[in-house]
């Protein structure tokens, strides 16, 4: 993950700690969000021509959602 994506994931990831319940702290959440990330990715990566295992193996800021779109994709709801 470069840098950008981890500070974008980080405010997704506070976002969500910020609009916690009790039920808070579910794994379920994080996989999901990583396979958002990685479908992004794979979607992003299959228009480049030349491949690199780097390539392959980076998340960039465009293959992490935004912050509060992911709170509307895994059922939190934004004020």
């Amino acid at each position: 993950m470069n840098e950008e994506a981890k500070e974008k994931l980080n405010d997704t990831i506070d976002l969500l700690y910020d609009k916690k319940d009790e039920t808070f702290g579910n794994a379920r959440v994080m996989r999901n969000i990583f396979e958002i990330c990685a479908q992004n990715q794979a979607n992003r990566i299959v228009k480049l021509t030349k491949l690199t295992q780097k390539v392959l193996k980076t998340f960039t800021e465009d293959d992490i959602p935004e912050p509060k779109e992911t709170l509307k994709q895994l059922g939190f709801f934004e004020d």
